[in-house]
């Protein structure tokens, strides 16, 4: 988070348990949606021959 957007939150009232409470509930709804952070759930994509390249190294 930039510097100065928290010290307006600050000033504004806002705690740090709030900026995290705030910033956990965005996290939740981007993944349920499955847009944003939810997009780092989906299995990664490996090459398929990955086993085979590492079964060559000496």
């Amino acid at each position: 988070m930039r510097v100065d957007l928290y010290e307006k939150l600050v000033r504004a009232g806002a705690t740090r348990r709030d900026l995290l409470k705030g910033a956990a509930s965005m996290a939740a709804l981007a993944a349920a949606s499955g847009t944003g952070l939810g997009a780092l759930t989906r299995p990664a994509a490996a090459a398929d021959d990955l086993r085979a390249k590492i079964l060559q190294i000496p």
